[in-house]
C-alpha cells in the first residue's frame, strides 16, 4: 500500500485526485466524523497525506459496492488489504464502452490535429483523466489513444513531432496522478523496461499506473536497458517480476535474444512479463517463467496472484518485497 507523507493537500487536490466531491467529503465529515481537515492560515480545508490515502481506498472500494459505513472505522493498511482481496476475486473490473472510448479517441486526434490550438492535447487529456479517472484512463483509454496515435503516424497523418509531443504530455498527467510513493509497499516489487533499440514504452505507463493503485511499488529504469544491469538491479531491488514492452517496431532476432538471455540470469523467484505488438512474435518455448499480455489487466491480475500468495506465506510482522 501507498501511505502518502508529503505535505498537506488542498480540498481541490483531494477532490481530484479521489473523485470525491466536496459535498460528499463534508456529508462524511458530519456523519462519520471522518476526514477531518486541517485549517491553513486563511481558514481553508487542508488534508494530511494519510487522510487522504485513506479517502483513495474508499472512494475506489465504494466503487467496487463497499458500504462506506462498514469500512470508516478501518485505518489504511486494512482498507488496502481488502481492496487487493476483492481485485482479486472479482475476475471482472469496471471498463468503459467501446463507443465511449471511440469518441475519446477521435477528439484526441482532433486536439492533435494541424491547426489545432497549442493547449488542446494537454486539456483534451486532462480532461479525460478528471472525467473518468485514472484506473479507467490507464485500463482503457491510454491503450486506445497508443493505438490511435501510432496508426495516425505511421499513416502519415500525424507528424513526428506531434506523436512526441502525445508522448511528453500523457506521461506527465499520468505520473502526475499517481499515488505518491509512501513507506508502505504491497510486495512483490515490478521493474518496467524495455530492451535495447526499443524507445515505445507507453504501454508500460499504464501498468505503472494499475499496480500503483493497488499498492505495488514500480521501478522505471526507462528504455533501453542492458540484460546485466537489468539483472542486477532485479537482485538488488528483490524484484517479483521485470515487465518489458516489445513493440512491434523492433527488431525480433535481438529481443529474441534479449528474452532469452534474461531468463537466463534472471533470480529463479523472479518472472518476467512481456508486452507489446511485437512480443507475440517472440518464440518463448513455454517457459514456465515468462508470460506474455496482450491486456494489461491481465498483468494486473498476476500480480495480485503473486502478492496474495506472498501475504499467505510471510511470517506475521514481516513484509516480504
Amino acid at each position: 500500500m501507498t501511505v502518502i507523507k508529503s505535505h498537506s493537500f488542498r480540498q481541490a487536490d483531494v477532490e481530484q485526485r479521489t473523485g470525491l466531491s466536496r459535498e460528499v467529503l463534508r456529508k462524511w465529515e458530519l456523519r462519520y466524523g471522518f476526514p477531518v481537515p486541517l485549517r491553513g492560515t486563511r481558514g481553508q480545508r487542508l488534508y494530511s497525506g494519510e487522510t487522504l490515502t485513506k479517502l483513495m481506498l474508499l472512494a475506489r472500494l465504494s466503487l467496487l459496492g463497499q458500504r462506506v459505513s462498514t469500512l470508516i472505522e478501518l485505518d489504511a493498511l486494512a482498507l488496502q488489504d481488502l481492496l487487493n482481496q476483492l481485485l482479486l476475486r472479482e475476475k471482472t473490473e469496471l471498463t468503459l464502452d467501446a463507443a465511449t472510448v471511440a469518441a475519446a479517441q477521435v477528439e484526441l486526434l482532433h486536439s492533435m490535429a494541424p491547426g489545432a490550438a497549442p493547449q488542446a492535447l494537454a486539456q483534451c487529456l486532462q480532461n479525460r483523466m478528471d472525467k473518468v479517472g485514472l484506473e479507467l484512463f490507464a485500463a482503457d483509454l491510454l491503450p486506445a489513444f497508443n493505438r490511435a496515435v501510432g496508426r495516425a503516424w505511421f499513416e502519415r497523418r500525424l507528424s513526428v513531432v506531434a506523436e512526441h509531443r502525445y508522448s511528453g504530455h500523457v506521461r506527465q498527467i499520468v505520473l502526475r496522478a499517481l499515488p505518491l510513493a509512501g513507506a508502505h509497499i504491497v510486495p512483490p516489487r515490478v521493474i518496467l523496461t524495455t530492451p535495447p533499440g526499443e524507445l515505445h514504452a507507453l504501454g508500460l505507463l499504464g501498468l505503472h499506473a494499475l499496480l500503483c493503485l493497488r499498492g505495488a511499488e514500480c521501478v522505471d529504469l526507462g528504455t533501453e536497458t542492458p540484460v546485466q544491469e537489468l539483472a542486477q538491479a532485479t537482485g538488488e531491488l528483490h524484484a517479483g517480476a521485470v515487465a518489458l514492452s516489445i513493440s512491434s517496431s523492433m527488431e525480433m532476432a535481438p529481443a529474441q535474444a534479449y528474452v532469452q538471455t534474461l531468463l537466463q540470469v534472471l533470480p529463479t523467484n523472479c518472472e518476467l512479463w512481456l508486452g507489446g505488438a511485437g512480443s507475440v512474435k517472440l518464440q518463448l518455448g513455454g517457459h514456465p517463467r515468462c508470460h506474455c499480455y496482450d491486456q494489461t489487466r491481465q498483468a494486473v491480475q498476476r500480480w495480485q496472484q503473486l502478492a496474495a500468495q506472498l501475504h499467505q506465506t510471510a511470517p506475521p510482522g514481516v513484509e516480504q518485497l
